[in-house]
């Protein structure tokens, strides 16, 4: 990041009265090469990112990069969330962006890219938006989760079920005019039953499917952003580490008693991700 705001005040500095002056005045590079160095420094200048750009690749190859087993086959059926981590305020989007689930695999390979838009930024006096140092206070959170089928999944596939045994029967009736023969109490008791499926239904799929409330942590890491304003895609190996324990206290913990499970090295895994901000 000081690399990176170094590089910006220089630009700042080339394009002002003063350093266009002390540039026309050097005779140490040609007029041809002057011209690229303006240019460059007003792409600098005028780099204001609005979304992160985040190409999961994969783990490395070998034992040192594949993640820890978390069922009881010794595999694992990983997908990663990222969220962006600003120095004031909470992470964002709440539940994060993810990728798919590789399944029944402790080395997944993904190739997908996500896109986070980023929040904040100023307007100057003249009404240009910066977010340069939004960027350079904010940090990337890369989560590895491992997809289960636990209490809320089965809840949720039973109420899905009765929710179409109930449909098929409401139909039914109704064909058959049976529904008109109904006394009041059967009436009341038919809506009843009908309403508690409806709401079972309604609450395991917003636990099961939407939060995801089965679901362990495998493994996370956190990436500065700020480097990313020289434009360039960056190729990064990320060391995963140990879940914080909050994490784990909040339910989702391992299957071995709130002890984080590692591979064969005694680590996390090692993931391979391509970053990139974005103007667009």
């Amino acid at each position: 990041p000081d690399a990176i705001r170094q590089l910006y005040e220089l630009s700042k500095f080339i394009l002002s009265a003063e350093g266009a002056k002390t540039l026309e005045q050097s005779t140490d590079i040609s007029r041809q090469e002057k011209m690229l160095l303006i240019e460059r420094a007003a792409s600098v200048v005028s780099f204001q990112p609005r979304f992160l750009r985040v190409t999961v690749v994969g783990t490395v190859d070998g034992p040192n990069g594949q993640l820890p087993p978390m069922d009881r086959n010794g595999l694992a059926d990983p997908y990663v969330t990222c969220r962006l981590v600003p120095e004031d305020g909470g992470p964002y989007p709440q539940k994060g962006i993810s990728s798919k689930t590789a399944y029944k695999t402790i080395s997944p390979q993904w190739s997908q890219e996500l896109e986070i838009p980023l929040r904040g930024g100023t307007l100057d006096s003249d009404g240009f938006f910066h977010s340069e140092d939004v960027v350079d206070t904010t940090q990337l959170e890369v989560v590895v989760r491992d997809a289960d089928v636990g209490l809320w999944h089965i809840v949720y596939y039973l109420f899905r079920f009765l929710a179409v045994v109930v449909v098929i029967l409401a139909a039914a009736s109704r064909i058959e005019g049976l529904s008109d023969d109904l006394t009041q109490s059967q009436r009341y008791v038919a809506m009843g039953t009908a309403s508690f499926v409806a709401i079972g239904y309604v609450l395991s799929y917003v636990m099961a499917v939407l939060r995801r409330a089965d679901d362990e942590y495998v493994a996370q890491c956190l990436v500065p952003i700020g480097m990313l304003m020289d434009q360039r895609e960056h190729a990064l190996l990320l060391t995963l580490r140990e879940p914080k324990a909050e994490q784990q206290v909040d339910g989702k913990g391992t299957e071995n008693g709130g002890i984080a499970a590692r591979n064969a090295t005694g680590g996390f895994g090692v993931l391979r991700v391509r970053l990139m901000l974005s103007e667009h």
